[in-house]
C-alpha cells in the first residue's frame, strides 16, 4: 500500500527536467518511466537515471551516445543549475547528477532547529487518516517476544506517519471470551485453592515453574468440579491464591493457570466438557462466573499495562470481543440472503471465496457457535463506523496472511469496505539465538519482560566494566533500562519486517556494531561536543570549502527525509534503521579524521559544529520514530 502523496521535491525536479529534455529531443517519455536512484559509487554523483538505457532499446541507438545527447540538453535547463553543479553521461548509458555545494548548504539550514526540522515533514500526509491495530495478545496469557516485534512495528509506524502529518489512531482487540479464557477460569478454580499447598510446600514453586507433574495434574483435574469450586470461590474468595502470593506479575499469574487448564484438557478428557460448560455458563451471563471472569481479565490487563508503560506503548481505543461477538452472526445472515455465504447440510455456514483464489472458511459451526471470522466482520464494521479512515491497518504476523485475505474479501463482499483500504502489515517469526519455544500452552513462551530484564542485567555488567562507571552509578538503573530498550527495539526493527530472525543479546548490546546502543552512543558523543560551546552556528559559511568527510556527512543528513518517505511508502522501518546506522558510521569517520573544536580556525569549527548539531537532530528524530530513548551521556 503506497502513499501517493509522498513526493521528493528534488527528485521530482530532476524527473521533470529529464522529461522536458527528452521531449525537446523528440522522445515521447512519461514521468513514471523515469527512475532516479543513488549510484553505488559515490564518485558517480548523488543521483543517477537510466532513461537513456531504456530509450536506446526503443530508438535502437547507442545508449552512451544517447545519454550524452540528453546530458547536453539538460545543461540548458536554467532551473536545474540551482541545485545541480554537474551532469555527466557515463557508461553504459547513465545520467549522473552532482549536487551543488551551495544548494547543499542552503538546504541543510532546515536541519538545524529541531522544531523547524520536524515541521518540514508535517505537511506530507496532512489530512490522511489511519487506523492501526497492533499488539492484541490473548488476555489470559502473557506478552511474549513475538508481541514485542508486533508492538515495535506498530508504534514505529505511528511515530513515522504522525511525523509526516497523518492522523493515526491506534487500536487493539481484547479477545476476552472463548475457550482459551474458559481454560484459564477452569484452571484457576481447580488449581488455585490454597488447600492445594497442604502436604506439598513446593506447590507454588512447581506451578510458577510449570513443573507440576502430570500425575499431580491428573489427580487434581480428575476430581475437580467447576460448579462446586465456583460456589466455594463465591463464598470464600480469600482462600484462592492471588498474584502477590506467587510473587508474579498478574498476567504471568494468569498464564500459569491457563497452562494448567490446557494440560488438564489434554490429560483428562472429561475436563474438556467442563471447560465447554464454563464457556456456555459465561455466555448465559452467570453472575458469579462473570465476576470471576472480570477479575481474571483485569489481572491480565493490569499486567499488560505495566509492560506497555515500560516500552512506551499506548492505544487510543480498545475493542472487547465480549461486547460484539454476538453481532457478527447478523453479518452471516446478511451474507446468506445475498448469496455470498452458503449453508451446508449439517447447518454450518461456509464462505464462497474460490473465485478470489482463496480457500473457504467456516463462519458458523454446525452447533451454531461463531468463529473468529464471524466476530471480525462486526469488529471491522465497528472500526469503520467509529474511525473513518483512508486506510485500516492490521499489524499481525505472517501466519495470519490467509485469514486476513479471507476477512478482507468477505468485508468487501458484504459492502462494509473495499479491500484496497484494508492492509495486512505482516511480520516474520522471532526466536532467541540457539532456539526457543514460542508456544504459551505449557509456559514455554519467551516472556517480553523477562527478555528485557535479561538484557538489562547484561547492560549493567557492561557498564560496570567501563572506565567511568563511578560517574554513572547514581544513574545506573535508568541508563541500563534505556540501553536494554534500545538494544531490543533496534534489533527487532533492523531486519525487514517479513523476515524471520533470531535475537542475539551480545550483538544487540555491541557498542561497536549495528545496534541501538551504538546509535545512543553516537548521539551522546554529539551532545558532549556541543556542550563545550555556548552557541552553535545555524549554517555553514558560503565560502567554506567542505572536505570529503564533511560533505559526506552533510549529504547523509540531507537524505533523511527521502529515507522517511521511502520507509512510509514501502512500510519498512528497517530502512530507517539502516540509514541511522550509516549516519552514525559516517559521523564516526568524520570525527576520527577531524577535530571539531578548533578555536584557532573559527570558520572550520563553526562548520563542524553545525554538522555535529544537524547529525544530533537527525539521530534524535530517527530514534524517536523507532522508539529508542535518548541518552545525553553514555
Amino acid at each position: 500500500m503506497v502513499h501517493p502523496s509522498l513526493k521528493m521535491q528534488l527528485i521530482d525536479q530532476l524527473k521533470k527536467a529529464i522529461q522536458d529534455s527528452c521531449q525537446n529531443l523528440g522522445f515521447d517519455i512519461r514521468l513514471k518511466d523515469i527512475q532516479i536512484d543513488h549510484p553505488k559509487d559515490k564518485t558517480h554523483g548523488d543521483y543517477s537515471a537510466n532513461i537513456a538505457l531504456l530509450l536506446a532499446k526503443k530508438e535502437k541507438q547507442n545508449p552512451l551516445s544517447l545519454a550524452q545527447t540528453i546530458k547536453e540538453e539538460l545543461d540548458k535547463n536554467i532551473s536545474l543549475s540551482v541545485s545541480v553543479s554537474k551532469t555527466e553521461a557515463t557508461p553504459p548509458g547513465f545520467l549522473n547528477f552532482h549536487l551543488s555545494p551551495t544548494y547543499l548548504k542552503e538546504k541543510s539550514k532546515e536541519l538545524f532547529d529541531q522544531k523547524d526540522f520536524k515541521s518540514t515533514f508535517s505537511s506530507t500526509l496532512k489530512g490522511k487518516k489511519y487506523l492501526l491495530e497492533h499488539t492484541s495478545p490473548d488476555p489470559i496469557k502473557t506478552i511474549h517476544i513475538g508481541h514485542l516485534r508486533n508492538n515495535f512495528l506498530g508504534m514505529s509506524f505511528y511515530h513515522l506517519l504522525t511525523l509526516l502529518g497523518a492522523k493515526v489512531t491506534l487500536d487493539c482487540i481484547n479477545n476476552d471470551r472463548g475457550t482459551h479464557v474458559s481454560r484459564a477460569i477452569w484452571g484457576y478454580l481447580a488449581f488455585a485453592h490454597q488447600s492445594r499447598e497442604e502436604g506439598n510446600p513446593q506447590y507454588k514453586e512447581e506451578v510458577k515453574s510449570y513443573s507440576l507433574s502430570d500425575q499431580k495434574v491428573k489427580s487434581i483435574a480428575s476430581t475437580a468440579d467447576w460448579k462446586i469450586l465456583l460456589a466455594d470461590w463465591e463464598q470464600n474468595p480469600d482462600q484462592w491464591f492471588q498474584p502477590e502470593d506467587f510473587g508474579l506479575s498478574s498476567d504471568k499469574f494468569n498464564n500459569t493457570f491457563y497452562s494448567l487448564g490446557q494440560r488438564s484438557n489434554d490429560l483428562v478428557p472429561e475436563t474438556k466438557d467442563q471447560i465447554e460448560e464454563t464457556l456456555s455458563s459465561w455466555e448465559q451471563e452467570d453472575k458469579t462466573l462473570r465476576k470471576l471472569w472480570r477479575q481474571i481479565i483485569n489481572w491480565s490487563l493490569d499486567g499488560y499495562q505495566k509492560t506497555y508503560d515500560r516500552i512506551n506503548s499506548h492505544f487510543d481505543h480498545v475493542w472487547h470481543e465480549s461486547e460484539h461477538y454476538k453481532l457478527g452472526k447478523e453479518w452471516v445472515k446478511k451474507g446468506l440472503k445475498k448469496g455470498i455465504f452458503k449453508k451446508l447440510p449439517d447447518g454450518a455456514v461456509l464462505s464462497d471465496l474460490k473465485k478470489y483464489g482463496l480457500t473457504d472458511t467456516i463462519l458458523i459451526k454446525k452447533d451454531g457457535s461463531a468463529l473468529y471470522h464471524t466476530q471480525d466482520l462486526e469488529l471491522t464494521h465497528q472500526k469503520i463506523k467509529k474511525f473513518p479512515s483512508d486506510l485500516y491497518v492490521w499489524d499481525i504476523s505472517n501466519e495470519q496472511k490467509l485469514y486476513l485475505q479471507q476477512l478482507f474479501t468477505m468485508v468487501e463482499q458484504l459492502g462494509i469496505e473495499k479491500k484496497e483500504n484494508l492492509m495486512h502489515l505482516n511480520y516474520g517469526f522471532i526466536a532467541l539465538k540457539g532456539g526457543a519455544k514460542m508456544s504459551s500452552r505449557y509456559g514455554g513462551v519467551v516472556n517480553a519482560d523477562d527478555l528485557l530484564d535479561k538484557v538489562k542485567i547484561r547492560a549493567k555488567k557492561i557498564m560496570k566494566s567501563a572506565q567511568k562507571i563511578k560517574a554513572l552509578e547514581s544513574e545506573e538503573e535508568e541508563i541500563s533500562e534505556k540501553v536494554a530498550l534500545s538494544a531490543v527495539k533496534y534489533s527487532f526493527l533492523k531486519y525487514s519486517r517479513i523476515k524471520d530472525f533470531s535475537f542475539d543479546i551480545d550483538e544487540s548490546l555491541s557498542i561497536q556494531g549495528n545496534s541501538g546502543p551504538y546509535l545512543q552512543y553516537t548521539y551522546a558523543r554529539c551532545n558532549s561536543i556541543l556542550k563545550e560551546v555556548k552557541k552553535v552556528p545555524d549554517s555553514i559559511s558560503k565560502d567554506y570549502d567542505l572536505n570529503s568527510e564533511e560533505e559526506s556527512l552533510l549529504k547523509t543528513n540531507l537524505l533523511f527525509k527521502e529515507v522517511l518517505l521511502e520507509s512510509a511508502n514501502r512500510w519498512e522501518i528497517s530502512t530507517i534503521c539502516t540509514y541511522l546506522y550509516n549516519l552514525a558510521q559516517t559521523f564516526a569517520f568524520f570525527y576520527q579524521k577531524h577535530r571539531v573544536l578548533d578555536p584557532e580556525n573559527k570558520k572550520t569549527q563553526d562548520a563542524r559544529l553545525f554538522l555535529t548539531k544537524i547529525t544530533q537532530n537527525t539521530l534524535q528524530t530517527g530514534l524517536e520514530i523507532i522508539g529508542i530513548p535518548i541518552l545525553e551521556k553514555m
